[in-house]
């Protein structure tokens, strides 16, 4: 599957998401994801999350690094770190195959034992 297309796949009830784990697709900090900071996709997903390997960003909910600043003044979020925290815990929800990485890309080989092609 090509890496673009997969960024496109939605972050919300999205089909690879493991049915087992309990999903929060509808508490505060999702909703405030969807409808501020329009976190949609698989992309804006990943977009998001980068933001906790940011030095400058820290995990409390006063932080000052410039993008939460941002979030706070321009998308009118309170806690852009619960934010971030939850776009990333909501990757985790979905099985690896689904998220945007060279080793899922179209063309690449199977590990051993395993089968790229899709099952009809």
């Amino acid at each position: 599957v090509p890496l673009e297309l997969l960024r496109q796949m939605p972050l919300w009830h999205h089909p690879g998401e493991d049915e087992a784990k309990r999903q929060g697709n509808n508490g505060r900090v999702a909703r405030c994801l969807r409808e501020n900071h329009a976190a949609l996709t698989i992309g804006d997903g990943l977009d998001a999350a980068l933001r906790l390997q940011d030095p400058l960003h820290s995990s409390r909910t006063t932080c000052t690094c410039d993008e939460c600043g941002d979030d706070r003044e321009s998308r009118g979020c309170s806690d852009p770190h619960a934010c971030v925290s939850k776009a990333a815990s909501r990757l985790q929800q979905i099985h690896p195959r689904w998220i945007p990485r060279p080793e899922n890309s179209e063309g690449a080989s199977a590990p051993a034992g395993q089968d790229n092609s899709e099952e009809t």
